[in-house]
């Protein structure tokens, strides 16, 4: 494979860490929807979620320089559709996504990326840390979905990596009260670690009634960050009558049972939300003044030699498995 040259208005990134996800895990498998429609082809370099240094400028690039520290978005729109013009690039139906739909990834030493999508990051921010902005901003995303603000309470189910951030970016949003539900006591552990006193076992049938019991009514905002088809029964059941549910877990394809007469009957709103647009300037401020900590989540820091045995780890759903980074 031959090395990454930067066109016109690209940069050229060494990467200095990159986060994997179970959308790496997807795509490794050929399961993510993308691929199975034939929307996405391979072969493709994974690999979304990386902060690096520019070592290479391309024509026509402004702002940025050589011994920048940056990251860069996923969805990357051709900024001239109306989609892309009304501020949702990540729905372009023209768009590439790093690493996930026909644009190569940070699995690698060298990614030339283009600069209009790129983002200046502090270079005392360390490189693990800093590549784990991008879900992030997707959580971050998340709140402007669901619309959080102080008057909220809000309950997140899955304390997985995106579940912690959410949890995270609830509390900077304002949320009164931030719930945490998963089955695994080592990631309720990890949330009590970050501040978080209210966690439950979303096993246990009871739980839903004392997280009522602490707020009349249930949360106003319920946020699915699972990927699990069954989460959204425990979700309809948990949210406060005209509450909102934000879907940011993708199943794999698999269908979630929803029971609609509840929906209708509580006037509750599904919200989808995709990616991080417009999300990225606002996440890197939390980051770099300590509201947002991502350092907690990362288990794992591995070389790029070893990505097989990383995707393993992710697999074995080993408890002690959360966030894995690559340095390469």
């Amino acid at each position: 494979h031959a090395d990454p040259t930067p066109g016109p208005g690209e940069v050229l990134v060494r990467i200095g860490a990159v986060g994997i996800c179970a959308t790496d895990l997807e795509v490794y498998h050929g399961t993510l929807s993308y691929f199975t429609s034939g929307q996405a082809r391979y072969p493709i370099i994974p690999g979304h979620e990386w902060a690096g240094e520019i070592v290479g400028v391309g024509e026509g690039v402004r702002g940025f320089a050589i011994g920048d520290h940056v990251t860069g978005e996923c969805g990357l729109g051709c900024r001239a559709c109306q989609v892309c013009l009304g501020g949702r690039h990540q729905l372009c139906p023209d768009r590439t996504e790093t690493g996930i739909l026909n644009r190569d990834g940070a699995f690698a030493e060298l990614l030339a990326f283009p600069a209009v999508f790129l983002h200046r990051i502090d270079s005392t921010v360390p490189f693990p840390e800093a590549c784990l902005i991008e879900p992030s901003a997707v959580a971050n995303h998340a709140m402007y979905r669901a619309g959080v603000t102080p008057r909220d309470s809000v309950a997140i189910l899955g304390a997985g990596p995106i579940g912690l951030l959410t949890a995270q970016m609830a509390r900077i949003h304002g949320a009164s009260v931030v719930l945490l539900f998963d089955p695994r006591p080592q990631r309720l552990a990890l949330a009590r670690e970050l501040g978080f006193t209210h966690t439950y076992d979303a096993s246990d049938p009871g739980s839903i009634l004392v997280a009522r019991a602490l707020i009349d009514g249930g949360p106003s905002v319920v946020i699915d960050a699972t990927g699990n088809p069954t989460a959204m029964d425990l979700a309809v059941e948990l949210a406060a009558p005209g509450g909102r549910i934000g879907a940011v877990g993708v199943c794999g394809g698999r269908r979630p049972v929803l029971d609609l007469d509840r929906l209708v009957t509580r006037e509750l709103s599904l919200i989808g939300s995709l990616g991080s647009p417009n999300a990225w300037p606002s996440t890197i401020a939390m980051l770099g003044d300590g509201r947002l900590r991502t350092r907690p989540l990362i288990s794992h820091v591995l070389p790029l030699s070893r990505l097989g045995e990383a995707l393993a780890l992710i697999e074995s759903g080993e408890p002690g498995v959360v966030k894995i980074v690559i340095q390469p």
